[in-house]
């Protein structure tokens, strides 16, 4: 069995970025009181707001840009009042980055409103025009494509690889995961890449991996803690995430050679018939590849 090492430039990169943003995120957290941050964003609606499904001037004139995101220990969660994580971070900076390029009046800027939703949720609502973005560590596929468009990508060559825990079955290689149970939320990447990947199996003569539905709230850190305490066999997550999160919860074995997707790009997601909003993420997305996600 080969465990993950992570000891390539591409890995390397991933655990820098996520380890930096973990590090600047704590020291905010120690030298920063809540609600004292020099750059904060609106509070947070947890009402799906009115429909309405302008572009980027509208979003001007109405000076706000409503974003989807999911409650994550990794992206997105509440210290008590104030809003923290690598997409709150990053949609600060995003704030920042259009109200000097558009050189507002500091008195009038442009602001952004984060609707946490159950991932199941998001692209739906973004879609019929409730919200205007959503930023939550989307893959870019077909399936997404039909009902949304996407940014430029933030992140390329992404893997989806399988993490085993101590109630893992004996995997040697992928095939191997050929009628085992895989627990996965319905709306993610994840589940389309088994759902191919059982096709494959199919024309092997091969039973499929058993797809079984997790609420959807649940994140794939919560997903990785069940794996580690033995309540899941195993778990399909995102490389980076895979590598960051073993450092973290014991009992946890990595696997990149059991990769259920490879070359993946993650953006973020926007109505379709939004060009010029499109083009103002664009221009921010070399911003946030200089030394971030």
């Amino acid at each position: 069995m080969k465990e993950m090492t992570y000891s390539g430039p591409r890995y390397g990169r991933w655990r820098r970025v996520l380890l930096g943003w973990a590090a600047a995120a704590l020291a905010l957290a120690l030298v920063v009181p809540a609600g004292a941050q020099e750059s904060s964003l609106l509070e947070p609606s947890f009402d799906l707001p009115v429909v309405w499904d302008g572009d980027f001037d509208g979003m001007r004139e109405r000076r706000l840009i409503r974003v989807g995101t999911a409650f994550s220990r990794t992206h997105y969660f509440l210290d008590g009042l104030t809003q923290r994580g690598l997409t709150y971070d990053a949609l600060v900076r995003f704030e920042e980055f259009l109200n000097k390029k558009l050189e507002t009046p500091k008195a009038m800027p442009v602001r952004i409103l984060i609707v946490p939703l159950p991932r199941d949720e998001l692209l739906p609502a973004l879609a019929k025009g409730h919200l205007d973005m959503v930023v939550a560590n989307l893959t870019i596929t077909p399936e997404r494509l039909e009902t949304v468009a996407f940014s430029d990508p933030f992140a390329r060559d992404v893997s989806e690889v399988v993490v085993l825990g101590p109630a893992a079955p004996q995997v040697a290689t992928v095939d191997d995961l050929s009628g085992t149970t895989a627990y996965l939320r319905e709306s993610s990447s994840y589940w389309t890449s088994v759902e191919k990947f059982n096709k494959a199996l199919k024309d092997a003569r091969k039973k499929p991996v058993r797809l079984r539905a997790v609420d959807a709230h649940l994140e794939d850190e919560d997903l990785l803690e069940m794996v580690a305490a033995g309540i899941l066999p195993y778990a399909i997550v995102d490389a980076h995430k895979a590598e960051f999160w073993a450092d973290v919860i014991e009992g946890l074995t990595v696997r990149e050679d059991l990769v259920l997707r490879e070359g993946g790009e993650i953006a973020w997601a926007l109505r379709k018939g939004t060009p010029e909003l499109a083009a103002m993420v664009n221009a921010f997305v070399p911003e946030m590849r200089m030394g971030s996600l």
